[in-house]
């Protein structure tokens, strides 16, 4: 009976390590998606430029919604949804704007030939576990090619990816999380083009 009794409890220890085990890598895995996604839409943001032009670098249509806590993204939208705020720290909403950026937000970019959807809902990322991704043009506050001719030859891009909750355990990925990128325009707007069809100021 004794050893029946060690045996037994042996084999319980060891499920709960392998139940950890596995949470801890369903955990690791939503994580390293979070990540894999956010990198994978910087780099389609940055394909449009090639592909579309500049232009194309914005939103296909106004961000909707609003939101009473930071953890939304939609908080951090401003006057009517045509600014939106770059935050030092977008867990905190007492964190002040990022350094050189105006405190109502910078000026959301939208256009009829815009190729950024501004939300997507359910995407998986892993274990059964979904999340929302939140995508803001904003004219660049920070970097000035010229003014004021080409001020809107800069402009930054933010992706938020924020997880549903669906099973609210441990192995939930939380966030939000977020990833930037600034992207300008390679022949300011306030340059001519040449006749025969190539851009002046280009570097052939």
């Amino acid at each position: 009976m004794f050893a029946m009794l060690v045996s037994t409890l042996t084999v319980v220890a060891t499920v709960s390590v392998l139940t950890q085990g596995s949470g801890t890598t369903l955990s690791n895995v939503r994580q390293v998606t979070v990540t894999q996604r956010l990198q994978a839409e910087i780099e389609k943001v940055r394909s449009i430029v090639p592909e579309s032009g500049f232009g194309a670098v914005a939103l296909s249509s106004a961000p909707t919604g609003t939101a009473a806590t930071p953890r939304d993204p939609r908080y951090w939208l401003r006057a009517s949804n045509t600014q939106f705020v770059i935050a030092s720290n977008y867990a905190s909403a007492s964190s002040g704007v990022a350094s050189g950026t105006p405190g109502g937000g910078e000026t959301l970019v939208t256009s009829a030939s815009g190729q950024i959807a501004p939300v997507t809902s359910g995407v998986s990322l892993g274990g059964g576990q979904t999340a929302t991704i939140y995508r803001y043009v904003t004219v660049d506050s920070q970097t000035v090619l010229c003014s004021p001719a080409c001020a809107n030859d800069s402009r930054r891009v933010t992706i938020a990816i924020v997880p549903v909750h669906a099973d609210q355990n441990a192995t939930d990925a939380t966030g939000p999380f977020y990833l930037s990128t600034v992207i300008t325009n390679r022949v300011p707007s306030s340059t001519a083009t040449g006749g025969n069809g190539l851009e002046l100021g280009v570097s052939l």
